[in-house]
């Protein structure tokens, strides 16, 4: 009975004894893994900032990150840093008119979330009558909705290529016709790449010109859209690239952009997957900064 009484107590320690060794053991892992992942977000943040950029930038409506959106003065801010490519958005008034206009609705123009009213609603005088600045700051208050004839002549006599978005303005065939000759009547067709995730006007600006360039824009990006939906360029939401699409739509003959990185992280991840050019609102890589709270998933 003795026997039996102190082999129970020699085996109680050695159970305790191994749950012990067996808790330090997980706090070694615990503390393992977290250096590791300091390092490894130190790593990634050093080589962020030291990464050598090789993709082209596209001023997303502008130099929109500090001035409003669209405006004549995000264009100008664009081209006065030094901007080499711009994208802008292209709408239609009820009269006729073209005006640079990216929102489906004025909501932000009208202070009312819920105004679900679009530009195609107005004339181009109601259209002008709109603040274009006061809800991006104060500062900007009184910046109109410009016309692409305004916005185009900002560039003439400029080297920066103008990525053109063709926005869905529903029942108008001659719509993509009449933007190609607004744009020839300024001298640009040279500079311009005229997009659109619509891509019956992308195909009529082929008929129009076959060796003008169009990107086809794309929130999913399957792998057969090349086949689908040929064209010189892919603009793809930058949560639906990866490498294997972007190896794909290069075999096709064709660049791939991204859109909308804003730090130095996500744009580093897309290079490294081989994409052409960025579409961000800024103008530079170099402002792409690296984030403070860098997601694990990144860091894998």
């Amino acid at each position: 009975m003795r026997y039996k009484i102190t082999s129970y107590k020699k085996n109680s320690n050695i159970f305790f004894s191994r749950k012990f060794v067996a808790f330090q053991g997980q706090r070694l892992l615990v503390f393992t893994l977290g250096v590791f992942l300091i390092f490894s977000s130190f790593s990634m943040v050093t080589f962020a900032q030291e990464t050598p950029w090789h993709i082209e930038m596209v001023s997303h409506r502008g130099y929109s990150h500090y001035y409003p959106d669209n405006t004549l003065t995000a264009f100008q801010a664009a081209i006065d840093a030094g901007a080499k490519a711009v994208e802008l958005d292209v709408r239609k008034t009820s009269d006729g008119a073209f005006v640079i206009y990216h929102d489906d609705t004025v909501a932000k123009l009208t202070g009312k979330p819920n105004d679900t009213t679009g530009i195609k609603k107005y004339t181009l005088e109601q259209v002008k009558s709109f603040d274009n600045g006061a809800w991006f700051d104060e500062k900007f208050v009184g910046e109109q909705i410009p016309t692409l004839d305004e916005a185009l002549a900002l560039f003439e006599g400029t080297d920066v290529t103008i990525y053109v978005e063709l926005k869905d303005v529903g029942r108008s065939k001659k719509f993509p016709q009449d933007v190609y000759w607004i744009v020839k009547s300024h001298g640009l067709l040279n500079q311009v790449v005229f997009s659109s995730f619509k891509y019956s006007y992308l195909k009529q600006i082929k008929a129009l010109n076959y060796s003008q360039p169009v990107m086809k824009l794309t929130g999913t990006a399957s792998l057969d859209l090349a086949k689908r939906c040929p064209a010189d360029y892919y603009g793809i939401n930058m949560a639906a690239c990866n490498p294997t699409v972007v190896r794909v739509y290069h075999e096709a003959g064709a660049l791939v952009y991204a859109y909308t990185p804003q730090n130095a992280v996500e744009g580093m991840s897309l290079q490294n997957m081989g994409v052409d050019g960025f579409i961000t609102d800024y103008v530079s890589a170099d402002e792409l900064v690296v984030p403070t709270d860098i997601p694990i998933e990144l860091i894998r």
